[in-house]
């Protein structure tokens, strides 16, 4: 799931202290010591102390920003650079009207699910639907508890000899199980009234499918959660549903075996969301809970400012570089700079697991799956020919899908990189 907040770059005037702005309808809800406002029917929302809201207060109400900033002093004993924060707001897509000149801005609602109805849908997320679910589960794992041999082993993903079919198979449901995933995610978010869309996108080095829901800034924190989770307790209830399955049928059929295999790829895709190094659900939750606004970005913002100390340390410069955290709430530059750690240290770590464990087990597959097509060709084995093709060209296209979700989702580094080939 991704809370991507779009932004808008259109050009406009110069700001000066005779200027009066005019906005779109924004909205305020208080949250703690701040408050988050939105414009309706678009992806703009910004998190913001109190000053900022009685700042947009005094310039909605025809202030100009010299005006505005005489105000704040006076009432504050402190200075606060309302031009520079108009500029911001005009960049996230507030701002209707700078003088007499109207702002042009990006920030377009994308809702790619407009058929599924908030009444359609918000039973899912009933308390009634609370209570089954959470019962379903808790029996469920009283069931494993009691018969251990229902938790299938790794031996059961590989339920076939070709390894064409294993792969075919297990990518087909994997696929479906993440796109039913990120389905409960969207679901959640119609059921409160909000829009969303799906997108492919990437995670270090995996390839994912990401859900957009920036609308859930609206809501309260208790729906957030919600909707953070529900992809979650969707996948556990795929997995009750199948052990159920596996316990009555109790035989070793074609269809206990890709049961045991849904098991699998749902527990596995509920232990990648704990990967908290990483914006996965459970990220989410922890930046939440931490009352972080965006704590992967700051905390990456954080550990490039600690190594700039350092490298400025080294070569012995006078000018040190700006603490990109150091305006924040104590607590929360606590949180941030803990987190920065974990970050760094988990990605690398999952990089080195990719390197020294994914790549090499990738590398001897490719070679099983040229060894077949020469040896296909060769001994005129059609069917031996074909399954290594078709491996080939399963991994191929991931890898190719990856880099397009790469570079769709990351168009700033490829410009640096044609930039610098000038």
């Amino acid at each position: 799931m991704s809370r991507k907040l779009l932004r808008s770059r259109p050009p406009f005037p110069r700001v000066n202290s005779s200027t009066s702005v005019t906005f779109h309808p924004i909205s305020f809800r208080s949250e703690e010591e701040e408050y988050v406002i939105w414009v309706s029917g678009r992806h703009a929302f910004l998190a913001i102390p109190s000053i900022g809201k009685e700042v947009i207060d005094l310039l909605r109400s025809g202030k100009t920003i010299a005006q505005t900033e005489t105000a704040v002093e006076k009432k504050y004993r402190t200075s606060f650079d309302v031009a520079d924060f108009v500029k911001t707001l005009v960049r996230e897509g507030f701002i209707k009207q700078i003088d007499n000149y109207t702002v042009l801005s990006s920030t377009q609602p994308i809702d790619r699910f407009r058929f599924f109805k908030p009444q359609q849908v918000s039973w899912l997320f009933g308390r009634a639907s609370f209570f089954v679910v959470s019962f379903f589960i808790a029996i469920t794992l009283l069931l494993l508890l009691l018969h251990p041999l229902l938790i299938p082993s790794r031996d059961d993903f590989f339920w076939t000899r070709s390894t064409t079919i294993i792969i075919l198979s297990n990518v087909c449901l994997h696929f479906l199980f993440v796109f039913s995933h990120e389905l409960a995610h969207l679901f959640a978010a119609r059921a409160l009234g909000v829009g969303g869309s799906m997108r492919f996108s990437t995670r270090l080095t995996s390839l994912v499918l990401q859900t957009d829901v920036t609308g859930i800034w609206a809501e309260s924190r208790r729906n957030r959660m919600i909707v953070y989770v529900s992809g979650i307790v969707w996948n556990l209830m795929l997995i009750a549903v199948a052990v159920w399955l596996v316990f009555l049928i109790n035989e070793d059929t074609l269809f206990v075996k890709l049961l045991k295999v849904s098991i699998l790829l749902n527990g596995l895709s509920i232990l990648s969301e704990f990967h908290l190094y990483m914006r996965t659900d459970i990220y989410f939750v922890l930046m939440d809970l931490l009352r972080c606004r965006n704590l992967f970005h700051d905390s990456l913002s954080y550990a490039n400012y600690q190594l700039q100390v350092l490298i400025g340390i080294v070569k012995k410069r006078k000018e040190k570089p700006r603490n990109p955290i150091e305006r924040f709430p104590v607590r929360e530059r606590r949180s941030v700079a803990f987190y920065g750690v974990f970050a760094v240290v988990g990605s690398l770590v999952s990089l080195g697991i990719f390197v020294f464990y994914s790549v090499p087990i990738a590398m001897r597959l490719y070679v099983m799956a040229a060894s077949s097509i020469i040896s296909g060709l060769q001994e005129q084995q059609f069917l031996r020919f074909v399954d290594g093709v078709t491996t080939l060209l399963v991994e191929v296209l991931f890898i190719g899908l990856y880099f397009y979700a790469f570079v769709k989702n990351h168009p700033q580094m490829l410009a640096w990189i044609f930039k610098r080939d000038r």
